[in-house]
């Protein structure tokens, strides 16, 4: 059984720490916080009425263990810059789960202006996405009741299940020779569907009333 721990209470205003040990637990009071965080073993961070903003100096949550769990919680996050996951990036094994909160769009030079996985496990629960989210390589991620106001991408191996909620952009899909990705839709109202011809995904549950379907 995992001990109760104290939150690290961390002001607005204030950097946040540069590193920290397994199995901690972070408490951004509201306001604004910056700095990028960068993870790389178990950690919660809850931030009711907190914005934590990277001001360009990376992804502005990069997830990039191979073991354990990120949670967040409550949290508005901006100001990314990364390649893929502007303000959320997974390319370690870890599993990530957000919760309430609020994923604005950065910039990222291959995509996921707000979110990008290429491995790792990603739960979104009641979250807005003000951007693209990209999944690829082998990522797995589930949405539940969540907004997605840009466009959904899925590429390569990745796999997607989404309940509830609604994708406002376009859920796209786009295979390779080798590998499909793979999405299954539960409820989920979607403005439109592209799925590439030449190298098609499998999706399940959408009805062929989707626009594009």
């Amino acid at each position: 059984m995992h001990p109760i721990l104290t939150p690290l209470r961390v002001e607005p205003g204030a950097d946040l720490p540069e590193s920290l040990p397994a199995d901690s637990a972070v408490l951004l009071l509201p306001g604004a916080h910056r700095g990028a965080l960068f993870v790389e073993a178990a950690l919660q961070v809850d931030g009711a009425g907190a914005t934590l903003d990277a001001h360009g100096r990376g992804a502005t949550v990069h997830a990039a263990g191979d073991e354990g769990l990120l949670r967040i919680v409550g949290l508005r996050l901006r100001g990314g810059r990364s390649e893929l996951g502007a303000c959320l990036r997974v390319d370690g094994d870890m599993g990530v789960e957000a919760e309430g909160c609020v994923i604005e769009a950065g910039l990222a030079g291959q995509g996921g202006d707000a979110v990008g996985a290429l491995r790792g496990r990603l739960r979104l629960v009641g979250c807005q996405v003000l951007g693209e989210l990209m999944l690829t390589g082998v990522a797995e991620a589930e949405l539940v009741n969540c907004v997605v106001e840009g466009d959904l991408k899925l590429r390569e191996g990745a796999s997607l299940r989404l309940v509830g909620g609604a994708v406002r952009g376009t859920l796209d899909l786009r295979g390779t020779t080798t590998r499909a990705p793979t999405c299954t839709v539960e409820g989920t109202a979607l403005a439109a569907l592209r799925n590439d011809p030449r190298l098609p995904g499998l999706v399940m549950g959408v009805s062929a009333t989707v626009p594009g379907a």
